[in-house]
């Protein structure tokens, strides 16, 4: 008998239906860097904050937020609560440093049972997401 207990995965409804475990992060990144929000569980939702002077730029992968496929959260500003899945999340200062916090809701979906972000994403043959994230 086997002891591999079902996980959720991505298409697991209930987990998004319900308050997210909390997270919570802070950091400065530097002029011209890049820093990595790594999160053990697929996110429910997110929030950024900018506690500086200068502009940030929030993107879903390293080079969509190098490039053009980024949002801006302008000084001493901050995002909407964003409702998406991520496994990861990308925070570049271009300008001097950037203060950040970075506010999730966590689902009980391991980040391992979910995919990573690219340009496009394939699944049973189908485009699930355009180019444009990475």
């Amino acid at each position: 008998m086997s002891m591999r207990w079902p996980q959720a995965g991505a298409g697991n409804h209930a987990s998004y239906g319900v308050s997210g475990i909390p997270y919570a992060s802070g950091t400065t990144v530097s002029d011209l860097t890049t820093q990595k929000f790594k999160f053990d569980f697929v996110t429910r939702f997110f929030w950024v904050k900018n506690n500086s002077g200068n502009d940030l730029f929030v993107g879903f992968t390293e080079n969509g937020v190098s490039g053009s496929n980024r949002f801006t959260v302008t000084a001493s500003g901050e995002s909407p609560v964003l409702e998406m899945r991520l496994r990861e999340l990308f925070i570049r200062a271009e300008t001097g440093d950037v203060s950040v916090e970075v506010i999730a809701g966590l689902t009980a979906i391991p980040r391992s049972n979910y995919f990573s972000l690219t340009g496009s994403q394939f699944i049973s043959g189908a485009v699930f997401l355009e180019s444009g994230v990475g």
